[in-house]
């Protein structure tokens, strides 16, 4: 049963990913609809609900729900520092 998927980092990867997957559910940002201040709000409304408190899960998933445009703005502003590498409060 261990996929293809499995020979970067194996045993690691698909353990986290289908944490990631059900763990936590919120709406991509998208300034169209919210301000930054209020989706983040959520989102750490949701770490609350979901007890995530792990400091490099919440870094992984604020990166994954911001979307293509707020990561591209994001890492623009952080270059050429790695945003993975960073902490949650720092970005």
């Amino acid at each position: 049963s261990g996929g293809a998927g499995n020979s970067v980092n194996p045993g690691a990867g698909p353990a986290f990913v289908a944490n990631v997957q059900s763990a936590i559910q919120i709406e991509k940002f998208d300034p169209a609809t919210q301000t930054w201040k209020r989706w983040l709000q959520r989102l750490e409304d949701a770490f609350k609900v979901y007890r995530i408190t792990d400091t490099e899960e919440k870094v992984v998933y604020l990166l994954h729900y911001i979307g293509v445009e707020a990561f591209g703005v994001l890492c623009d502003r952080i270059d050429p520092d790695d945003p993975y590498l960073k902490t949650f409060d720092e970005l």
